[in-house]
């Protein structure tokens, strides 16, 4: 009798330690399994500064590495971009992968269709992994901007630039160049950037003397950019630049890249090397008339939206001459446009024009006489809707000598040489240019036209007055006015 009730004391207690243990296990376990859900869902994926690099091959497969590890098993299955050009869509297509670890940071590879040559830079902003069936989503990753082409980064000082992924032939140095649009609107794409250097910035590095360059600018992929060399002044020169595009607030990396000092890159070809202003391979560029190499390097066809350097002496037929008595156009490498004391205008306007917002510009190297210049006519011909060289549609003339036009006048910014140019932004709002610097104007007697016919010429005389284009062109008007800022790294070894 004893026995049994000690054998149903032990068969008690061992059925509540059993029921102890199980219960613990079983709390542990929902406390794991708790915390473990947890952490996916509170898992934070590329926080401010934890987007370390991205690299890519010519492919587009882009290498993300984050600071931030995924929980065990987790797929990524979509990347959100910002920064898009519009219209383009884009395919993402990832792996059924887990991560690749480099340097203790795990690395995911995902490869990137339907984006647009060369490539600029494109925000992530979201990221959409599984794990253990659940579907998570990161919202607002800010990182840095990411670009697909870009290989890691590396610092200088401060600065951190990415590094090319490929770099041109023959190029011995490089300097990073930060290009930044600090408006809130995008550039145009693609869209004209002007860069200044100076040579004694990189003595050791640089050649240039017209005849030769030893430098060309180029992508993250070593893709040469085309570039055209508009001057140099002192050692400081003003360089065009096409780029794709700069999307707003926001910044891209181009690279100048030098070869040897004997190795010269000057060329027309707008894909290769760089090219330079029609007069600049002149032996004498102030003298182009009997020039046999006028215009031998110049691409800027291939940099401006519009371009013509006056080469030879046949007048294209691009534009509509207008040659009243007493005027005469001469081109001869250049163009020169006279009119004598009974005439009152004469020149050139395009004839077919331009639709958009896009400055026009020339660089005047003779003026003398009264009133002329350029303008932007609302017509192609001497007298388009009542309008004349007179009037030359409402805008603005430059002189070498005080006055203005006939008619409606604007602004006159006289000018003696160097480089002019204006845009018509909207209604009758318009800005003017004189070596760079902007001069507001405005006409109520004309609105902007559909479209804008760029001329050149004569507006007033009343006594024998010239002028002599070197070029003249169009490009992008940058955003709200206002050209990007460019900062340069430091030189790197190829």
């Amino acid at each position: 009798m004893i026995l049994n009730k000690t054998k149903n004391k032990y068969k008690i207690q061992t059925t509540m330690e059993l029921i102890l243990i199980l219960s613990l296990v079983a709390i542990v376990a929902i406390v794991s399994v708790s915390l473990y859900l947890s952490s996916i869902h509170n898992t934070k994926v590329g926080t401010l500064n934890d987007i370390i690099s991205a690299q890519a091959s010519s492919s587009n497969t882009l290498i993300l590495k984050l600071s931030s590890i995924l929980p065990a098993g987790a797929q990524i299955k979509n990347i959100n971009f910002t920064g898009v050009p519009s219209g383009t869509s884009i395919s993402v297509s990832l792996e059924n992968q887990t991560p690749v670890y480099s340097n203790g940071y795990p690395e995911y590879s995902f490869s990137v269709d339907g984006l647009p040559e060369p490539l600029t830079y494109y925000n992530v902003t979201s990221l959409t992994y599984e794990a253990n069936g659940r579907t998570i989503v990161v919202p607002t990753i800010t990182g840095e901007p990411i670009a697909i082409g870009e290989t890691s980064l590396y610092s200088s000082n401060s600065n951190s630039f990415p590094q090319p992924a490929s770099i041109p032939s023959g190029v011995l140095y490089y300097v990073p160049i930060t290009i930044t649009n600090t408006q809130n609107i995008s550039t145009s794409k693609p869209f004209q950037q002007m860069i200044q250097v100076q040579e004694t910035q990189f003595s050791n590095y640089i050649a240039y003397n017209g005849n030769m360059a030893n430098f060309e600018f180029f992508t993250q992929r070593g893709q040469v950019l085309p570039a055209w060399i508009e001057s140099n002044t002192s050692g400081n020169l003003i360089i065009w630049v096409k780029i794709p595009g700069i999307p707003a607030k926001h910044s891209e990396t181009i690279y100048l890249g030098f070869a040897s000092k004997t190795t010269n890159l000057l060329s027309s070809s707008g894909t290769s090397g760089i090219g330079e202003a029609p007069q600049l391979s002149c032996p004498n560029p102030d003298n182009t008339a009997n020039c046999p190499t006028y215009a031998q390097y110049d691409d800027g066809a291939s940099v401006f939206t519009n371009y013509w350097n006056f080469a030879g002496t046949t007048i294209s037929s691009a534009w509509t001459q207008v040659v009243p008595s007493g005027t005469t156009i001469t081109q001869n490498n250049g163009i020169t446009i006279t009119t004598s004391s009974s005439s009152t205008y004469g020149g050139l306007i395009l004839t077919n024009g331009f639709t958009g917002t896009q400055i026009f510009e020339g660089d005047v190297t003779a003026v003398s006489g009264v009133v002329a210049g350029l303008a932007l006519q609302t017509g192609n011909s001497a007298s388009s809707g009542g309008y004349d060289f007179n009037y030359w549609g409402g805008s603005v003339a430059y002189g070498s000598m005080s006055g203005g036009m006939n008619g409606n006048n604007n602004p006159n910014l006289q000018i003696s040489t160097g480089i002019m140019g204006g845009v018509w932004l909207s209604s009758s709002s318009q800005v003017w240019y004189k070596n760079y610097v902007a001069t507001s104007g405005s006409q109520t007697a004309y609105t902007l036209p559909s479209t804008v016919y760029p001329s050149i010429g004569i507006y007033y005389s009343s006594a024998s007055t010239s002028i002599t284009f070197q070029w003249v062109r169009t490009r992008a008007y940058p955003p709200n006015g206002v050209m990007p800022s460019v900062s340069f790294g430091q030189i790197q070894s190829s």
